[in-house]
This record gives structure tokens, sequence and C-alpha cells, in this order.
């Protein structure tokens, strides 16, 4: 009975742990998101549809986002360490992303502009939501809805 009562014990415990059940877990961002542009508040609307395809694996963060026919690949590792990327050979920026509760905080600095982004999910996990606060040669405060696919 004893050996039953561990074995039950022993299922539930990987059942909650891989559906992100127990404290400490964080939400998965993978997904395909469409931008809201009626519910964002951004100083520019864009002319073309723009997605994000998000690939969350551990602690690391992969995002291809495609504006009409323009795609561009990001990835970020969520520990908080500063990485430094060149930016087609014509600037230096220097990244970290980090989690911040169940969030994603996302700094960059090239050193003429900096800007810290906050993601999270709303609404059941069906809408992402991104802050951008911008400074130096421009800046602003934007925020950006997507709906996931």
């Amino acid at each position: 009975m004893r050996l039953l009562n561990i074995m039950i014990i022993a299922g539930l415990l990987t059942v909650l742990s891989s559906t992100d059940c127990l404290a400490g877990g964080n939400p998965n961002y993978s997904g395909r998101w469409l931008l809201d542009p009626s519910a964002s508040k951004m100083s520019f609307k864009p002319e073309a549809k723009q997605t994000l395809d998000i690939t969350q694996k551990d602690s690391t963060l992969d995002v291809l986002e495609t504006t009409g026919t323009v795609k561009q690949k990001h990835g970020y590792t969520l520990d908080g360490v500063k990485h430094k990327i060149d930016v087609e050979g014509v600037v230096t920026v220097e990244l970290a992303a980090k989690w911040q509760g169940s969030s994603i905080q996302i700094t960059s600095d090239s050193g003429r502009m900096k800007s810290t982004e906050t993601w999270q999910l709303e609404d059941n996990g069906k809408t992402l939501s991104i802050n951008r606060t911008s400074s130096g040669i421009v800046s602003r405060q934007e925020t950006f809805k997507y709906r996931k696919q």
C-alpha cells in the first residue's frame, strides 16, 4: 500500500511539473503573434501586417519578426547577462534579457539610444503586451498588443 501511495504521488508530481503548475514556473511565450494596431499605442502604425514567431526553450527566446516581406531574427538568453550584437555593421548594441516575475524585461543600449521592453501575457495567454520606453535621440513610450494566432 505504501509503494502504491509513493507511485501515485510521484505520478502527480510529474504531471504538475510538466504543466508548470508548481510554483516558480515561468509562462511560455511561444507561438505566432499578430500585431493588433487598434489596441496598440504606437508612434506610427505599420503599413503591413506584423507578426512575431516566438520559440521559448529553457532560458532562451528566439523571435522571428515579420513586417510585410521583411524578416528579422532576434535571440535572447533570459539570464540578465549583457551581450553585444553588431547590427548590420552600423552600430553595436548591448542587450540583456531577464525574467521579472512572470514578465520578460529586455534592455538595449546603443550609446545613442536606450530602451526597456517589458513583455507580459494577458487575457489567459491570448494577448502579448510589449511596453517599450525609449530615450536618447528619440524619447517615447509605446505599447504593442499582439494576439495569439
